[in-house]
């Protein structure tokens, strides 16, 4: 508070979504438990503080930001914890066929990289 007792600052929310069956199981083919989790929140964080230093709302990731190297999202990516290891991913629609992305009413294969 500054000496008129105004709030000089402003809260900032961070969300993130996570499957946690995928991030322990992933962490604990690396034998590091808890690991992934704590790349998810940081990750968040991260996200959060570089949102709020530029001034801007970051929304959600999109595949757009993910491809680019200077997004918001890289950039808290690369700011968190590490992640365990390498993970390639492959979608499915409802019908089992194969998809560019995942939606809500479709299922996500992850398979750990080997070192």
């Amino acid at each position: 508070m500054n000496s008129s007792g105004t709030l000089l600052s402003q809260i900032t929310e961070a969300y993130q979504e996570v499957n946690p069956l995928v991030l322990g199981a992933m962490s604990k083919y690396y034998g590091k438990p808890g690991a992934d989790m704590l790349h998810e929140i940081t990750e968040a964080y991260q996200g959060a503080i570089i949102a709020r230093t530029l001034g801007h709302n970051a929304g959600f990731a999109s595949e757009g930001e993910n491809a680019n190297s200077f997004s918001i999202y890289n950039a808290a990516h690369n700011a968190a914890t590490p992640q365990t290891g390498g993970y390639q991913f492959k979608f499915y629609d409802k019908n089992g066929n194969p998809a560019s992305q995942l939606y809500n009413t479709g299922r996500a294969e992850f398979f750990c990289n080997r070192s």
